[in-house]
This record gives structure tokens, C-alpha cells and sequence, in this order.
């Protein structure tokens, strides 16, 4: 069975051996063994939806479910929201973050942080799915008395006023560390 799990990580394209299109998706088997696992926490293995409940959100996109953002085993650790203040795409984004040592949070990650001050569009580009002909990304955002989790349009730029949610990426971080041992 195919999965949307490419679509989800579209910064791992460059980085794999095999090129992939929307239409040659791989199965989920193949495309892991181009992905690291990491250990992960107990609170990581709930569902979007157990995550949602517990966020109380006023809307969910009914898109935003497991079977189109399903769960990518990696470790969590420290989380950084990128605010670049400019027009910028959603691959300068990631590229920017790479830059730092971090990568786009997912779906999971985005509905596991505790930071969001309710105020700022934090979107999560490390979860893209196809939906209705389009791929989408996940955000929190909030107008009024109402937070949303939402999907909103990966490709284009996004304004200045859009924040990025991402994690450090625990390989190069512990290569860091190693080779300022040595």
C-alpha cells in the first residue's frame, strides 16, 4: 500500500538516492530506510486525534487526520519557532533550518509543543499531504476566542508574518557534540 509519508517530508527528496513524483509514490518500507528512527518518548505514540482533544481546539480541519499526516518515529527534543520576517518560500524555509541544525516539525510535533502563545500562525512544514488536489500543511492559529488547526497551502511564499515550527535534529546535533570531543 502506498502512503502520502513522501509528501508529508518533501525536504528528504533531495537527500534520497531514488527520485519520486507525486504519481510514483513508494511504500512506507521503502521510503524508511532513508528516513532516521530515533527513539521516542511515550507521549509521541498518541494519535492527531487523542493530540487535538487534548490542545482543545474550536476547529480541526477534517483533513488534518493520521491516515494524512501518519506518525513519523523521531526523536523530540528541543524545538525552535523560526520567524524569518520576510517573504519566503516553504523550501528556503526548511532550508534555512537545516542551516541551524533543525528540522520542520510535523503534525505530531506541532500539536505536542507547549510554547504556542495562542497569538502567532505557526505552521508545521515538516507535514505535507495531498489533500483535494493540493498540498497542505498544517498550523495553529487563533482568531478572537477561537484556536484552529488548520491546512494552508505549501507551495508560494509565505508572508512575514508567518512563524515555523521545528526540532532539532538530533543527528547533527550529536555529531556536533562528537566532534567537539575529539
Amino acid at each position: 500500500m502506498k502512503l502520502g509519508w513522501l509528501l508529508q517530508n518533501p525536504h528528504l527528496w533531495t537527500h534520497m538516492k531514488v527520485r519520486y513524483s507525486v504519481n510514483n509514490l513508494p511504500t512506507s518500507s521503502a521510503l524508511l530506510k532513508h528516513y532516521p528512527k530515533f527513539p521516542h518518548h511515550q507521549h509521541n505514540m498518541k494519535t492527531l486525534q487523542q493530540l487535538i482533544k487534548e490542545k482543545k481546539l474550536g476547529y480541526v480541519n477534517s483533513d488534518v487526520t493520521d491516515e494524512n499526516f501518519p506518525f513519523v518515529e523521531r526523536k523530540v527534543g528541543e524545538y525552535k519557532l523560526f520567524h524569518f520576517d520576510r517573504f519566503i518560500s516553504s523550501e528556503d524555509a526548511i532550508a534555512e533550518m537545516e542551516k541551524e541544525g533543525y528540522l520542520p516539525a510535523n503534525a505530531h510535533e506541532l500539536l505536542l509543543w507547549k510554547d504556542w502563545n495562542e497569538k502567532d500562525f505557526v505552521v508545521a512544514l515538516g507535514s505535507v499531504a495531498e489533500v483535494d488536489g493540493h498540498r497542505g500543511v498544517p498550523y495553529l492559529s487563533r482568531s478572537g476566542s477561537m484556536r484552529f488547526l488548520d491546512l494552508i497551502w505549501f507551495v508560494g511564499d509565505w508572508s512575514p508574518g508567518y512563524r515555523f515550527l521545528a526540532v532539532r535534529n538530533s543527528q547533527t546535533h550529536e555529531s556536533v557534540i562528537s566532534n567537539s570531543v575529539d
